[in-house]
């Protein structure tokens, strides 16, 4: 009886392990999805954001690709979170840029205006 007890144990084992496995799938599927969103839009921010960022951010991304490929969880996760961090920053410094341009050509486009209109 105490095989059959022994049995049972290690199919529990075995179970246990396919649900870890499975989890471990959900994991990777979940985060290689992140990283292909991430990876699409640091190639969009270093084209017309902020370039430095962008391209920094796009650099971290491969590296946490690098780290899913080789099985390195903890480390992709990490990895991810720093390009996304970098592509925060540059959407909210080309953000910024653009507000000051767009700023600026209004400001010209008024004062163009009331010159104009001062001299009739």
């Amino acid at each position: 009886m105490e095989a059959k007890g022994e049995g049972h144990q290690e199919g529990s084992k075995g179970s246990e392990k396919d649900f870890d496995m499975e989890e471990r799938r959900r994991k990777t599927e979940r985060s290689a999805k992140a990283f292909h969103a991430a990876q699409k839009n640091s190639l969009l921010c270093a084209m017309l954001c902020c370039l430095p960022l962008g391209i920094a951010s796009l650099v971290y991304n491969i590296k946490a690709r690098d780290a899913l490929v080789r099985g390195d969880h903890i480390g992709h996760g990490k990895l991810l979170k720093k390009s996304n961090f970098l592509l925060k920053g540059a959407y909210q410094i080309g953000l910024l840029i653009n507000i000051f341009i767009l700023g600026g050509i209004l400001t010209a486009i008024i004062l163009l205006a009331v010159r104009l209109t001062m001299n009739t």
